[in-house]
């Protein structure tokens, strides 16, 4: 039997209005492990807002965080491969943040996201 690997989003995919994960979402994710299915997060999530999702789910494969910045290992907790900023970038964060008011800026850590600033559409829309 082929093998498949599914990556899911979390937020509007798997968690919705009251943030807890369907009890009918679990037990799909437990019949597509079962079955010889591969499961892992990709979301835009740091490691600290993800590891109770990994774990209610029994992830056991790195996921996808930051966005696609980092890949992370929940098991091994620590980011298995990642890419970091370039020197410079904090200057011209600061640029953008002064240029452009209406702007939101979140700027990921190895642990956290860093909101520099948050506005209205971050605040409805997540973006």
């Amino acid at each position: 039997m082929a093998r498949y690997l599914f990556f899911t989003d979390v937020d509007g995919t798997l968690l919705r209005g009251d943030m807890a994960i369907p009890e009918r979402v679990k037990i799909a994710a437990k019949r597509f492990v079962d079955a010889g299915g591969l499961l892992t997060l990709c979301t835009g999530r740091a490691p600290l807002s993800t590891a109770w999702i990994a774990k209610a789910l029994d992830i056991g494969l790195p996921c996808i965080l930051y966005g696609g910045a980092a890949l992370y290992d929940f098991g091994r907790r620590e980011i298995v491969s990642g890419r970091a900023l370039p020197a410079g970038t904090g200057e011209r964060c600061a640029e953008v943040l002064s240029r452009f008011p209406t702007v939101s800026l979140q700027a990921y850590g190895a642990e956290n996201i860093f909101m520099l600033r948050i506005t209205d559409l971050l605040r409805a829309k997540g973006v």
